[in-house]
């Protein structure tokens, strides 16, 4: 299994898309509040900087497919970050990817960036209608 973070990938772009159409827009999309749109994650990406955050994503590939990958925004005022995206494949779910990726993520960050202070992941509560949102709580 390869992990590729987006801001280093050359090829970024056709990363992007991919994980936007096979893995974000099947699991997000059926409540569109819920999921940004591929320019504001292209902008985002391709900017490297958008104040007041910078955008990374990260994929585990495997034989050229994305088997899972996850969106997060490094905050420098607060030298904070926040998971907004963490998804995987149905083909590949109970392979404990999440896990994996939750890891790389706190990688990620300590190579990109320095004094981090906390990570944090948007939920919702079990009051939540699931039959309402796209995360079942």
């Amino acid at each position: 299994m390869k992990v590729i973070n987006l801001i280093d990938e050359i090829n970024r772009s056709e990363w992007l898309v991919r994980f936007y159409d096979e893995l974000l827009v099947p699991n997000f999309s059926q409540f569109p509040e819920e999921l940004d749109t591929l320019d504001t994650f292209y902008y985002a990406l391709n900017s490297k900087s958008v104040y007041p955050y910078t955008l990374h994503i990260t994929l585990l590939i495997e034989d050229d497919k994305i088997l899972a990958g996850c969106s997060y925004e490094y905050y420098p005022k607060s030298q904070s970050a926040l998971l907004t995206y963490i998804v995987v494949s149905e083909s590949a779910k109970g392979r404990g990817l999440s896990k994996i990726l939750m890891s790389e993520i706190q990688s990620q960050l300590k190579i990109h960036h320095e004094n981090i202070k906390a990570l944090f992941a948007e939920s919702n509560s079990d009051k939540v209608d699931e039959s309402k949102d796209v995360m079942n709580p």
